[in-house]
């Protein structure tokens, strides 16, 4: 009993996503690249729609300047970077809130 209501607790706090974020996060991978954010040649060459319209070096200034989540490398490569999906599928939700 004290379980399911602490259960019933954590739920209630977490973050509740629209629903148009959850049907863009089922087709999305747990990890996201650069491509998949914001414009660059390779969106263009790959047909991917990215999340944000804007050009890769504002992302990446935005993402020095702390306001932007912070990718992680990926061992993929020595110069491979990440983000984590709900990051930025959360950002992009504070974002059309603030409009």
């Amino acid at each position: 009993m004290q379980e399911q209501q602490e259960q019933i607790e954590q739920t209630a706090k977490q973050p509740q996503l629209s629903e148009s974020t959850l049907r863009r996060q089922e087709r999305l991978p747990v990890y996201l690249f650069i491509w998949h954010i914001c414009n660059c040649p390779t969106t263009k060459k790959k047909g991917i729609t990215p999340i944000f319209p804007m050009c890769r070096t504002s992302w990446l200034k935005g993402v020095k300047a702390g306001i932007y989540p912070k990718p992680f490398k990926t061992g993929l490569g020595k110069r491979q970077n990440a983000w984590r999906t709900e990051d930025i599928l959360s950002l992009a939700e504070k974002i059309s809130r603030a409009k």
